[in-house]
């Protein structure tokens, strides 16, 4: 699917290469791939070994940081390598956990040649995919289909496990641990001689450092290629780098710069520049400690418990790193008076993991509890936080009775006519599920995505009867909520943890049969990336359609993306895509979605604000979403929502139709014309709106213009809602004058 919003939205079909074939075939071909893939990983492993024994092994891991993982920061935002992260990092990754099986006296010291560097680059990354397809699909499923379907379910845990870092942005997960993991600070230092803020003030420092480096080294490189010689290239860059200036001399004279351009100088003083970027990831322990205002022994305990020193991993499989490298919870390499860390970022995408095996050493059974706590007020603060302005009613901890059981749900949100039911859940994912163990990924599916679904249900359906009821009283009742007014329930799930992207491909869970056959599912997402829903859609009628648009799309479409791509899907679409979505799909893949959402909040953490994105709307009809949003009248919310079934495309003609309807009455009010615009939205045929447009001197027939298109509206079979507005064409402060929601009963909330 493209991520381009000025190009149509389109899917493109993807045949599968191997379903011609039996399965025997496919398992003969796989095996034989199999085979071929481990004998050059072999080979490879044995290649850089040798390379990290000849050459100095972080300074080529700070050589791969430096190209690989630099992003540039513009007016219109960060922009990362067109092969960056999402490639580099595993590869980064992968080499630091080679370079500490070596004993220190085997490791090289000497500076990599740029052809050696770019050959064993081009292996390591090599190394890094080899390694991922044969710990993804190494295996071969027995026969049976739902084997097969667990197989899927594998391969996209493990693709995730092996390829995903981030499980929120880097603001938003620094200040998720601090509010979660600061208040054992006492209890660390005690047994173990830091703080849990001093941990995420130490990496917080290094994420800066590092930053800054690779920024003014790239801003130095940018100094020297503006020189307007060759010769002042070269003396610039003596200068912006702190070389001595009597060896300017020698350099140019053995660089013969004389016969090569300016491309290849500036390459060559690049490479040169390359032999100081490990001093630039390496920071000496006590002036660390002075600059943060910590002792030097409580950062020495940190390196300890969050690194290795030189030769811990001699013990470690390098092949399983793809799935679990020791790396990820320490990623310091600690060197006695000082510390090398080029990759302090992948602390913080692990940053859960990494503390909690030191707290729960230290207090585990009020982690648990604390986990749980943390949650659901964490929740409700987002809630009350992102609803301050729309008077919606919040119930937390919501009890109620049904018969002899008693139930409480986490948090009940009722704004105008819609109630809201979140349920979260703290549960810990266990690293054997994220490796693809099948019982582990079994219970967890149990755990937090069909139990709190259940209950979830469980009150809907309570919530339901009692709106038959309607008397008005009762244990549903008794906290603020106006179930006479409920017209529409949404569900969701918030999880403290990152479970892959299972939680978002249902279809994939019901085909291997880990769901029950009666189970009512609905979205579930991370407590992450509910925060960036709610603050980037900001708008609670988006929030409420957002949430409601995923849950009719849960059981309705296979799609397959995290929350955030989803988001950015919304953002392009509103989500109206039914109809858009081939018909023999098996399932679809929604790559790069999220890019504008992922440069605006990355740009914010690098201090860089630009435009924060918005849904796709026509302008004409942005109005009159924003007007029935600011009227706030009885029923306003279903009735948003209803409007936002249009797709933005289906705006704009709409808006088109009614200014071209707008020409006509002006012409032609004196006489019988037309002047009723009536569209029907592709993705919701059962949807009809209607703009009933006309003037001040014939404003007396507007009810019976109105009359005229609710039953045009519903004259089509099918027709089960429509939203009628009426406009006078003579006022143009207002989008519309009339608005109302009506069903064939002639049930209308105007």
């Amino acid at each position: 699917m493209s991520g381009d919003s000025d190009r149509p939205l389109s899917f493109t079909t993807i045949e599968n290469p191997f379903q011609a074939l039996s399965e025997s075939e496919r398992q003969e071909i796989t095996s034989a791939l199999s085979t071929e893939t481990r004998a050059r990983a072999g080979e490879i492993l044995d290649n850089l070994d040798a390379a990290l024994r000849s050459f100095h092994p972080f300074q080529i891991i700070a050589q791969v940081t430096a190209y690989g993982l630099t992003v540039t920061a513009t007016k219109d935002g960060i922009q990362r390598p067109e092969d960056g992260y999402e490639n580099y990092q595993p590869v980064t990754e992968l080499l630091q956990a080679l370079a500490l099986k070596i004993p220190p006296h085997s490791l090289g010291s000497d500076p990599i040649p740029p052809q050696t560097f770019s050959e064993l680059f081009e292996e390591v990354k090599e190394l890094t995919t080899l390694l991922q397809l044969k710990t993804i699909y190494g295996d071969q499923p027995p026969d049976g289909s739902e084997n097969v379907h667990l197989k899927g379910l594998q391969k996209l845990t493990k693709g995730y496990r092996s390829h995903v870092r981030n499980w929120g942005y880097y603001g938003q997960v620094r200040n998720i641990c601090e509010e979660l993991y600061t208040g054992f600070d006492a209890t660390v230092q005690e047994q173990r001689g830091y703080k849990v803020s001093d941990v995420l003030t130490l990496f917080s420092e290094l994420t800066k450092r590092n930053d800054d480096f690779l920024s003014h080294r790239m801003e130095k490189l940018s100094e020297v290629y503006k020189a307007p010689t060759k010769e002042e290239m070269v003396r610039t860059y003596y200068a912006e780098f702190g070389l001595d200036s009597e060896d300017i001399q020698t350099f140019i004279e053995r660089s013969g710069i004389e016969s090569i351009d300016r491309s290849h100088l500036l390459a060559l003083l690049c490479s040169h520049s390359d032999l100081f970027l490990f001093g630039g990831f390496t920071h000496n322990i006590e002036g660390l400690s002075s600059d943060l205002g910590m002792s030097s022994k409580a950062v020495s305990k940190i390196c300890v418990d969050f690194g290795y020193g030189l030769g811990d991993l001699a013990d470690s499989d390098s092949e399983h790193s793809v799935l679990e490298n020791p790396i990820w919870q320490r990623p310091i390499v600690n060197l006695g008076e000082s510390l090398f860390c080029a990759l302090p970022q992948v602390f913080f995408s692990f940053a859960i993991p990494a503390l909690e095996q030191v707290i729960e050493e230290c207090d585990a059974p009020r982690l648990f509890k604390h986990r749980s706590n943390y949650l659901e007020s964490k929740i409700e603060q987002l809630a009350r936080r992102h609803f301050a302005e729309s008077e919606a009613t919040i119930v937390p901890n919501f009890e109620w009775v049904q018969g002899d059981d008693r139930y409480e749900s986490d948090l009940v949100l009722q704004l105008d006519s819609t109630v809201l039911i979140i349920e979260a859940k703290s549960q810990r994912i266990s690293p054997s599920a994220l490796r693809g163990a099948p019982d582990r990924m079994k219970r967890h599916v149990r755990e937090i995505v069909v139990e709190p679904s259940k209950q979830s249900r469980r009150l809907e359906l309570a919530i339901q009867e009692a709106m038959r009821e309607a008397t008005g009283e009762g244990q549903l009742n008794d906290r603020g909520l106006n179930l006479s007014a409920v017209r529409k329930i949404i569900r969701i799930s918030v999880t403290l943890e990152d479970f892959a992207v299972v939680h978002g491909c249902l279809y994939m869970l019901e085909d291997a049969g880990w769901v029950p056959s009666d189970y009512s599912p609905c979205p579930t997402m991370t407590l992450a990336d509910f925060e960036t829903v709610l603050d980037l859609l900001d708008n609670p009628l988006h929030i409420l359609n957002y949430f409601r648009r995923r849950s009719d799309l849960v059981t309705k479409v296979r799609l397959q993306g995290d929350e955030i791509d989803f988001l950015g899907l919304y953002l392009r679409t509103l989500l109206n895509i039914e109809r858009q979505i081939p018909s023999d799909h098996n399932f679809v893949v929604l790559p790069e979605m999220s890019s504008k959402i992922d440069n605006f909040y990355e740009s914010a953490d690098h201090g860089i604000h630009i435009k924060k994105p918005v849904p796709e709307m026509a302008a004409c009809y942005r109005r009159i979403i924003s007007q029935v949003a600011e009227r706030q009248r009885p029923g306003w919310t279903e009735l948003g929502m209803v409007l936002l079934r249009l797709a933005p495309e289906e705006q704009r003609e709409f808006c088109r139709q009614t200014g071209i309807f707008s020409r006509i009455v002006e012409q032609n009010w004196r006489r019988r014309h037309k002047n009723i615009v009536i569209c029907r939205p592709a993705s919701a045929n059962e949807v009809v709106l209607a703009m009933v447009l006309y003037k001040d001197k014939n404003s007396e027939k507007r009810d019976e213009f109105i009359d005229s298109a609710l039953s045009y509206a519903f004259s089509e079979q099918g027709s089960a809602v429509c939203v009628v507005m009426a406009r006078n064409i003579d006022d143009d402060e207002l989008p519309f004058h009339f608005i109302a929601l009506t069903y064939p009963s002639n049930e209308t909330q105007p």
